[in-house]
Formats: structure tokens, sequence, C-alpha cells
């Protein structure tokens, strides 16, 4: 089952003194990332004793044990120097197994109604915690629980220390990606047990001068781990009563009878004879040949993300906080370059700018000389303009010959005009005078009955022709030898209202 897991990452971490150490070179900064290497250095630092391995693709290399014990930093430094030394490591990617007095575990229980709501309570918690100790890196891992509530075991490592180890590292040019609890790998061991799905295991391990407890099904989080002050194979009948206690507490509180008990790491007759004789509930007690390696090599198998690392939170918190910085950095240097280029631009807009001012100088009487000519040009296209206005103004509209030509279509073929005659009204009076003379062929009445057609086409024309008296057929001549019918003469007196 997933393990819910709460980083704290405090902005600021103290500095980490200086380690006593050979020289080695100087800090090199790096870019951090989970994703591992080929190559990967793993350490145990477990209650003084120190051990370290080479593994590449997941696979032991080489491995190293200190000689002395380690206890302290400047311990630390020295026993680092003489693994790196011995294992000939030149990649970066470290993890460490760490338990220390400065490593705690606390069991914590949390509301269990919504994980936010467990998230508040541990944040809050933890902050209480700060508040008497300082600045702490946690993470939690969860555990069973028979309550209503979340139950979590909470691991604190105090910020001050973890910068002294994270010091210590970047002084090689290593990385400590990973810090995890002995808990981890032995909880991955309870889980690659095939048997331990349908019944719970015990676990004993050595721990230095300590020994740890965990107890759980594969597959399902702990029910719970214990810290024993007490050596491994030195306090045998100490460490059976409080196996013992361990398998009662896990009966009660779980319900859960454990009756196999695994004791990781060398254990003699008596020891053995001590837990079979005090733990009573334990029917199956057997030793299993593992070893700090092991732990490592269980570790190193682990997924790069694995939710119980201590460092993960934090180291995401730095990358996020060096991205944030890079993005300013590359946006202030951006914002300068284009700066930069406007003042540029600027420069060269001026500098264009002058030298069209200059040209359009130099062109200046050139172009003074032909808007000279062009204002003279436009004056006396004016003139001409008002010319021909007038003109227009004056000139008499072509009505007459449009008349005339409409006349020559609707005058009957027995007549033709002998006098035609169209000006306008004088005193400006609107219209024009019309006066048609001509000659028609045929009798008098028939004469006038053409002449009333002839009124009455040119009234209804768009001339609208209006005639005062009818037409008058004043002469009439006789018929002759050359034409059997006779003539007459008639006049047309009238206005026409078209303007």
């Amino acid at each position: 089952m997933a393990e819910r897991v709460n980083m704290s990452t405090p902005a600021n971490l103290p500095d980490a003194p200086p380690a006593a150490a050979a020289p080695i070179p100087a800090p090199q900064r790096r870019r951090f990332s989970l994703m591992r290497d080929d190559n990967v250095l793993g350490l145990a630092w477990i209650h003084g004793e120190f051990h370290a391995a080479v593994y590449r693709r997941q696979d032991t290399v080489d491995t190293w044990t200190s000689p002395t014990s380690v206890t302290t930093i400047d311990d630390l430094s020295v026993a680092l120097d003489g693994a790196l030394q011995a294992l000939k490591f030149g990649g970066t990617d470290v993890f460490l197994i760490l338990e220390h007095e400065r490593f705690q575990h606390q069991p914590e229980q949390a509301p269990a109604f919504s994980e936010t709501a467990t998230r508040g309570f541990l944040k809050a918690h933890v902050s209480r915690i700060e508040q008497e100790r300082g600045p702490v890196l946690w993470v939690s891992q969860k555990t069973q629980s028979q309550r209503n509530e979340a139950s979590v075991l909470l691991h604190l490592l105090d910020a001050r220390f973890y910068a002294q180890l994270n010091g210590l590292m970047l002084a090689r040019r290593l990385e400590l990606t990973r810090i995890v609890p002995l808990v981890v790998p032995l909880h991955a061991m309870i889980d690659a047990m095939p048997d331990a799905r349908e019944q719970p295991v015990m676990l004993a391990a050595p721990a230095g001068r300590m020994t740890i407890v965990v107890a759980g099904r594969a597959g399902q989080p702990l029910l719970f781990t214990r810290s024993i002050l007490a050596p491994w194979n030195t306090a045998a009948e100490r460490l059976a009563v409080e196996f013992n206690r361990s398998l009662l507490y896990a009966k009660q509180q779980f319900s859960e009878p454990i009756e196999r008990l695994r004791l990781l790491g060398q254990a003699d007759e008596v020891m053995l004879g001590e837990v079979r004789a005090r733990c009573s509930t334990a029917q199956d007690v057997a030793t299993l040949p593992v070893s700090p390696f092991d732990w490592m090599l269980t570790v190193a198998r682990l997924p790069a993300r694995h939710r119980v690392n201590l460092v993960a939170g934090y180291l995401s918190y730095k990358q996020r906080q060096r991205f944030l910085r890079r993005v300013l950095v590359a946006t202030c240097t951006l914002a300068l370059v284009l700066s930069a280029l406007e003042v540029v631009l600027r420069v060269q807009s001026g500098s264009q700018e002058r030298e069209r001012l200059q040209a359009l100088a130099e062109a200046e009487p050139v172009m003074r000389a032909e808007q000279q000519r062009l204002a003279e040009r436009n004056l006396t296209a004016a003139e001409h303009a008002a010319l021909i206005a007038e003109a227009e103004a004056a000139r008499i509209p072509p009505v007459p010959s449009r008349f005339l030509a409409f006349l020559a279509g609707v005058l009957p073929a027995e007549m033709r005009l002998t006098s035609f005659s169209v000006k306008p009204h004088e005193d400006h009076v609107p219209g024009w005078f019309v006066r048609l003379e001509g000659v028609a062929r045929g009798e008098q009445d028939a004469t006038q009955e053409m002449l009333a057609e002839l009124e009455r086409r040119l009234a209804q024309s768009p001339f609208r022709a209006v005639f005062g008296p009818r037409g008058r057929a004043t002469v009439v001549i006789p018929a002759d030898e050359l034409d059997a019918l006779p003539r007459v003469r008639f006049t047309l007196e009238g206005g026409l209202l078209e303007n």
C-alpha cells in the first residue's frame, strides 16, 4: 500500500560547520535530479556503524566497512574519504540509510476524515516541534490503526544536522538525493516475503548499539516499529523480553497474533534459546543471514521517487526555487537586451531622421520652385474652370434644335414647314415662344383637323406645347394642273413650357 508523505521545506537551513577531513577539491554546484545515474553510492550510518557500497544498475559492484566507530560528523568525513578512495567512486548520486540520535521517529495519531485534515494536522504538529527545537526536515509513513484516526510514523531530522551532511557531500561533489530510515528496507523485506501476506511477521535487526523491531504484513502498512536500546548478542535476555512485549502489544492492539519472528543477522545459540524461551507466542523463530549491505541493496532497488525519502520534498523545493531564479534571471536579461535594442533602434532612427531632414533641407529650393509652379498652374486652372462655368451658365439651352427634331418626327406627310421660330420669352419669363408656318395639301377642313392633331401631340410631348387660337388656315391655293389637291397655308403660335 502506498504511504502518505509530507515533506517540510525550510527556506533557510543553517550553514554546515567545516568538517575535519583531508584536503578535497572545492565544492561544485550541480543540477539536482531524482533520476539516478548508472553508478550510485550507497551509505549506511547506523548508530556508530558506517558501511558503503557502489551499485551499478541495482547490482552491487564493491563494498566497504569502516574499521572504526563513526559517531560524529568529523568521524563521518574521515570514513567517507576512506570509502571514496577504497571504492574509487566517480559518480555523484548518493543515498543514505540513517539511524542517529538526531534522527527521531515518533508515532502520531491524526484526523482521518480527509487527507487534507491529516496533512494539516501533521504540519501544525511539526510547526510546534520547530518552535521548541528549531527547523526540521520531516516525512510521514503510514501505519495501521484500529481506531478512527490516521496512524503515522513521523520521521524528524534536525535541519542543522542535515545541513552538515549536505555540506559534507557537496564538498566532495556528491549529491545526497535520498535519506531513508532503517524501517524502509525492513518494510521492503516484509513485502518481499511471499508467506507474509497471510500471516504477519516480526523482524528484529541489529542497528549498532540499538535493535530495530518492525511488524506487519506484505503489501500493507506496518503494524508498528520499535527501537530498543540494547546491542545485538550482548543483551540477549533483555532483547528476548522486549521481543515478547512486542508480540503481546501486537496481539492486544491489533488482534494480530504473530507466530513468526525473524532475527536478521548473526544470532548465537544463547540468544536463540532466550528468545524461544521467553517468546511463547512465536512458534516459528529463525535467523536470516542479512547484513547492512542487503539493506542498502534493497534501498538501491527501490523506485527513485520512493515516498519515504526525507529530502525529496526539500530537494524539489530547491529545484523549484532554482528554476524560478533562472526564469527571473532570464527575464531580467531579456528585458535588458530589449532595452538595449530599443536604445540602439532609437539611435538609428534618430540618425536616419536627421539624414532625412538634411536631405529635405538641401532639396528645399527645388521643392519651393515646384510649389510655386504648381500654385500658378492651379490658379490658371481655376480661372479656366470659372470661365467654363460662366459660359455654361450663359448658354441657351438647346430647346429649339431638340423641338425641331421632335417636330420632324410627328409632322404629317401632307404638311411641310416654310418658317420655324423658337425663342425665349422676353423679360426673363420662363418658357419659349414658338411660331410655325407651313403649307398643307388638301381641303381646308382636313388641314384644320391635321393641325388639331398636331397641337394635341405637341401638347402631350415633353415640350408641353401650348398654342393660343386654333391653327389658322389663312390662304387656300387652288389645285393646278400638276397637283390635283389644293394647298392651304397655316400658322401656329404658342409657347413651350420646357425651360
